[in-house]
């Protein structure tokens, strides 16, 4: 044949190419094996209440290599639904199989078994009873629906809406799981925000991973582990639509509550108290740890008291701190340090015609000055030239009595004037009047009036001079004066003041 039909019939080595045996196959006709594709039945799930009433399947569907179906009668494996309802909730593989083209084929349903649907109209099959609703519609058209009829519709032209629908049941302590299914589009990334929601008191337990994806096409947010620690509290949950572009619809089915689990209502017992006291002992906290929960503590404002046992001069005194919660106490000692020393600044004072108060200094045992706050003083006959009393009463951490006194003494006066005379010399001092009864004049060749001490006493203080004779010529000679004053037979006697000749 000519170049053309030889590259139509033949390759590049001249041989005869696949399609040369076309007419053939038109004449006689081609046949190609058929096989078994899949073979499925639909997952079914059932809450545990109506479970008794399930009937499996009769007939899988088959699904061929030619790409046709058929229904296919299932044997199932015998008392396996009757175990799975009576293990309760959970999710069990029936096993079953089917002959098809000749040959057994394996079969798996999926069955889960869920508790009793506590939100009477999660498919809104009775529209929204039981409700509370804002911007939602209902809608009984099947095309929106997930199972059943009734679904609960939203639309809004208006971007920035929101929609919200809550229903409100009363449960007893336990673990709730809470599941919806929504479906919809015309919704813009990250600006509608879907969420589904439990609230328990003052907790709540939220999923906002829901997107609309398209029409039919069904996700399902679902809240774990909500937690309810009391019977007969009331738990609300909530379908929102938040933050809405305009034009965005869709709809809300088969939204289930249902207890997954109990809680134990656990009563801790707690053992071994830890007591912290502040530094002054004046407060004290108590903190017990459970027993069955390490982690677990409590603490408490414990109640204080003290008792006192006063120091005296003698011996040590004491503090008894107690701490006391529920029975249970703690001690605190604290030792009180004898009275070791009482000290008056003065032990004596120049009459100034005013009462004198020196001030008390008190010391413990250990050396450290007790705080005026625990001792009171009393001062008498601290005005005029005699002895005074200090009186010092403790009180508080110490106790009894301590006296101390000091002495006010007379002012003292100055010799103006020495004059020498035949074999002597006449004295003359300042007038003393206030709190003196007299004089006393000593003169001396010592210095130090250490030796040859001469001593005269002048009575009464209108005289103001004094002549002294006797003296030995050409000896140096001291002088000195003082006040005395007479109280009670005993004389108290001013500074000296001295005077060289």
């Amino acid at each position: 044949g000519s170049a053309v039909d030889n590259q139509a019939w033949f390759d590049f080595t001249g041989h005869p190419i696949v399609t040369a045996s076309i007419y053939h196959l038109i004449r006689t006709g081609a046949t190609t094996p058929v096989n078994v594709s899949s073979v499925k039945v639909d997952d079914i799930t059932i809450e545990i209440g109506d479970a008794s009433e399930l009937a499996l399947p009769e007939t899988a569907t088959v699904t061929y290599s030619t790409g046709t179906t058929e229904s296919v009668a299932v044997t199932w494996e015998e008392g396996a639904l009757e175990a799975a309802i009576a293990s309760g909730v959970g999710t069990y593989q029936i096993k079953g199989s089917v002959t098809a083209l000749n040959k057994n084929f394996d079969v798996v349903l999926n069955l889960t078994i869920t508790p009793n649907n506590l939100i009477e109209n999660g498919s809104f099959e009775s529209g929204l009873d039981g409700w509370s609703v804002t911007g939602f519609n209902t809608s009984d058209a099947s095309s929106n629906s997930r199972t059943g009829r009734g679904c609960m519709h939203f639309y809004t032209a208006d971007a920035g809406a929101t929609m919200t629908a809550t229903y409100q049941v009363t449960v007893d302590a336990g673990i709730y799981r809470l599941s919806a299914f929504v479906q919809g589009g015309g919704s813009t990334e990250n600006v509608d925000v879907i969420t589904v929601s439990a609230t328990v008191g003052d907790e709540v337990y939220s999923n906002s991973d829901a997107v609309l994806s398209g029409w039919k096409v069904w996700s399902n947010p679902t809240v774990n582990d909500i937690l309810v620690t009391e019977d007969q509290t009331v738990l609300t949950v909530t379908l929102s639509l938040a933050n809405t572009t305009a034009g965005v619809w869709g709809s809300f089915d088969d939204v289930t509550l249902y207890r997954t689990g109990d809680y134990a209502v656990h009563t801790h017992t707690f053992a071994n108290p830890v007591f912290k006291w502040s530094s002054d002992y004046s407060k004290c906290t108590v903190t017990y740890t459970c027993t069955n929960d390490a982690d677990h503590t409590v603490t408490y404002p414990a109640k204080v008291t003290k008792k006192v046992t006063a120091a005296t001069t003698k011996s040590n005194g004491k503090i008894v701190y107690t701490a006391t919660y529920n029975g249970d106490k703690s001690t605190k000692t604290v030792v009180i340090k004898k009275i070791k020393s009482v000290a008056l600044s003065k032990t004596s004072v120049t009459y100034n015609g005013k009462s004198q108060t020196p001030s008390v200094t008190v010391k413990d045992a250990n050396g450290k000055t007790i705080s005026s706050k625990n001792y009171k003083v009393t001062y008498t006959n601290n005005k005029k030239v005699g002895t005074a009393t200090v009186t010092v009463k403790f009180s508080g951490k110490y106790s009894g009595t301590v006296k101390k006194t000091f002495k006010i003494l007379p002012k003292a006066t100055d010799i103006s004037k020495v004059k020498a005379i035949r074999g002597g010399y006449k004295i003359t001092w300042k007038k003393q009047t206030a709190e003196v009864t007299g004089y006393q004049i000593q003169y001396s060749t010592s210095k130090t009036y250490a030796s040859n001490v001469k001593t005269l006493t002048v009575k009464g203080t209108k005289t103001t001079s004094k002549t002294v004779t006797g003296l030995k010529a050409k000896k140096k000679y001291y002088v000195r004066i003082r006040t005395y004053k007479v109280v009670n037979g005993k004389k108290y006697y001013s500074a000296w003041h001295g005077y060289k000749i």
